[in-house]
């Protein structure tokens, strides 16, 4: 779980790395990592989903965008 950390507790089985999208390569403690899925859930910020997809896409084996202009 990727979050600022002011969410609440991460659940059992999960661990939290906090990072701030706003702040240049604060994904890159993720590079390398395997994951079977992700959910970017984020506002429409060019440079977020890049700096995201940089950092996680070769480790994801599935991508899943929810942008948060439409909810």
């Amino acid at each position: 779980c990727v979050a600022r950390g002011g969410s609440g507790p991460v659940p059992a089985g999960a661990a939290l790395v906090v990072a701030d999208r706003d702040v240049a390569g604060s994904l890159d403690a993720l590079r390398g990592e395997r994951f079977d899925a992700v959910v970017d859930v984020a506002r429409a910020s060019v440079p977020w989903v890049r700096a995201a997809l940089a950092a996680l896409a070769a480790g994801a084996a599935h991508w899943t965008f929810v942008s948060t202009v439409s909810v």
